[in-house]
């Protein structure tokens, strides 16, 4: 019974750093980073805030590590209430979290291109940009 108690704190923790950060992200820094307009004027503006281009992948990449480690731990907690049900929740958070992590090797993708040696193409940022969000 302890190891279940433990287990509802943990979940609820990682449950709320999960929220805390999307949150965050979605209010202070992508908020910076859209921009409405044409594709150059977008690129331009994430070219002139890479700071926040790296904070956003930073907030990502934690939430989408709390959403794996969130699959596990309700997946104890209800594994011996209806196994399959909690495997398939398992199965469905889990690869949230890997569609997620996705998300983050883009965003790196964009900063390779920004920083890297590559010839920047606006179109090809804006659509990683796109897929990333």
């Amino acid at each position: 019974m302890n190891s279940k108690r433990n287990a509802a704190k943990t979940a609820g923790a990682i449950y709320l750093i999960t929220i805390l950060t999307a949150v965050l992200n979605m209010i202070f820094i992508e908020s910076k980073l859209s921009v409405e307009g044409d594709i150059v004027h977008f690129v331009n503006n994430i070219i002139d805030n890479q700071m926040f281009l790296r904070m956003s992948i930073m907030f990502e990449f934690i939430m989408f590590s709390s959403v794996f480690v969130l699959a596990v731990c309700l997946y104890k907690l209800t594994k011996d209430i209806q196994k399959e049900w909690a495997i398939l929740a398992l199965v469905f958070r889990a690869g949230e979290a890997v569609i997620g992590g996705l998300a983050v090797l883009i965003g790196l993708g964009v900063l390779l291109l920004i920083n890297g040696q590559y010839t920047i193409n606006h179109e090809l940022i804006y659509l990683l940009l796109e897929l990333r969000s």
